[in-house]
């Protein structure tokens, strides 16, 4: 049987109780500075897994204490149990219900790593910028997991497939509902993943499928009347002084905007959207009330306002020049 492989946290920690162990997704540094990986995907074994997990009291090595005679097979099921548990599944499987980035690397182990320092630079660069992507992907509603394994499965809508790696074993597993899956292989910087999520996950509307443009601008003008309401809008989202405004494009007639709260900043400033230069984009939004600032009600304005709340933002791209 192949010895399990363990993460370089537990192994720092099993060589020096002074290592701190390392965090999840994340590069260690080694006292001499050079930047090293973990695996994620290592296993304890049976006797450290449940010690850890404190499923069970006592250790094997401690039944002698208890007063209970076990013979060696009933020991020997109970820790082929132990092992079993703690043995993670051997091709894991996602539901995908909304859109969805799968980062993937194959299984490495410790002796891998020192034989081979690209493979570990690979692995730790690989961990930074899934890391990074997170928050961005995430207020783009986008979720991103990440997995050390050169298979797995994907059930979409009770769709179950299989993806296995070939010669290149590193990339990005991109699936949404209603989408055939797309793969990119290599290590990707976090800011070439967004862009790549953004290309992949952006919403290919149809002149039937968007609001006509004075559809669009009725409801702006008259956002008081379709408080808790959700609209898909495509327009031009740029940050003032005061705040963030939408208007659509094309623009109305009368050239009506409406407040924006809950925009992804992150996102925003990604794709080229700054002070007073906006940025194109699809939202799903759902007009609220929120309170208005304390400087527009010592003016005497309105205590509240009519807000367009973003629920999602996608299809980003910089606004045309006119509209910056």
């Amino acid at each position: 049987m192949k010895t399990p492989a363990f993460p370089l946290g537990i192994l720092a920690r099993r060589k020096s109780a002074a290592a701190q162990p390392a965090s999840r997704g994340h590069a260690n540094v080694c006292s001499k500075g050079a930047r090293s990986a973990f695996v994620p995907g290592g296993r304890l074994n049976a006797i450290d897994q449940t010690r850890q997990n404190s499923t069970f009291p006592i250790s094997p090595t401690d039944w002698r204490y208890t007063g209970v005679v076990l013979s060696r097979s009933a020991i020997l099921a109970l820790l082929l149990s132990f092992t079993e548990a703690s043995l993670p599944s051997a091709q894991p499987s996602f539901a995908i219900r909304r859109p969805t980035v799968i980062a993937f690397f194959p299984p490495v182990t410790q002796k891998e790593l020192v034989r081979d320092p690209e493979t570990n630079e690979s692995l730790a660069d690989f961990q930074l910028y899934v890391q990074h992507a997170r928050e961005p992907l995430a207020q783009m509603g986008i979720d991103l997991k990440e997995v050390y394994a050169r298979s797995f499965r994907t059930n979409v809508g009770g769709n179950i497939s299989t993806f296995r790696v070939g010669d290149v074993d590193v990339g990005y597993y991109f699936v949404a509902p209603g989408k055939k899956p797309r793969i990119e292989y290599g290590v990707e910087t976090d800011s070439d993943l967004v862009q790549l999520s953004n290309e992949y996950f952006r919403k290919q509307s149809r002149a039937d499928e968007q609001p006509a443009v004075s559809q669009v601008c009725e409801v702006l003008k008259h956002q008081d009347e379709y408080i808790g309401q959700g609209f898909t809008f495509r327009g031009v989202v740029t940050q003032y002084e005061h705040g963030m405004y939408f208007v659509p494009y094309p623009d109305c007639a009368e050239h009506e905007a409406g407040k924006v709260h809950d925009f992804p900043r992150a996102a925003y400033v990604r794709f080229g959207g700054g002070k007073g230069v906006g940025v194109l984009a699809t939202v799903d939004i759902e007009i609220v009330v929120r309170p208005t600032a304390p400087s527009v009600q010592n003016r005497g304005g309105p205590g509240k306002q009519a807000v367009l709340s973003v629920r999602r933002a996608y299809d980003l791209e910089r606004a045309p020049v006119a509209h910056r």
